[in-house]
Formats: structure tokens, C-alpha cells, sequence
């Protein structure tokens, strides 16, 4: 999840006039980390990791919640837990 995190914030930087550059620089909207997951250092991947690890707080500030959706209606419920 990390890596589709990753890759529709760099979709939308693109789209937002962001270029892949040596520097960070905010007003000329240019980052190094515009990259392909595969070419991310592990502590850039690691921001992306950690945005998807706090959906279920993001979602408790508005009101829900994930929740387990469990397997088709025919399997016991005990098969798909053990």
C-alpha cells in the first residue's frame, strides 16, 4: 500500500507542476523524490509506509472505521478464521 500511496502523490505533484530535480525546493516546486518506488532510498519509502499505517487514525477523526470484511457467504466463518 505503500507503493500506490507513493504513486498517486507523485501523479498529483506531476499534475500540480512539480519536476523531478536534484533539490528540494518548494517554490519552484521541484523534488528528488519524484521516483519510482523500485528507485526510492528505503527512509523515502518509509514516509509513504508510515502515511498508510495512520489511515485508520485519518478515518477515526471523521467519524469511521475499517472494518474486516470476511469471505464469501458459503465459507463457514470458522474456515476463514483458523
Amino acid at each position: 500500500m505503500g507503493e500506490m500511496e507513493h504513486e498517486c502523490s507523485k501523479t498529483e505533484n506531476f499534475r500540480d507542476g512539480w519536476k523531478l530535480c536534484k533539490t528540494m525546493n518548494l517554490r519552484r516546486k521541484t523534488s528528488p523524490y519524484l521516483l519510482d518506488w523500485a528507485d526510492l532510498p528505503e527512509d523515502v519509502k518509509d514516509w509513504d509506509r508510515e502515511t498508510v499505517r495512520k489511515i485508520p487514525e485519518f478515518l477515526a477523526k471523521i467519524g469511521l472505521e475499517i472494518e474486516r470484511e470476511y469471505g464469501p457467504p458459503w465459507l463457514p466463518q470458522e474456515l476463514e478464521e483458523g
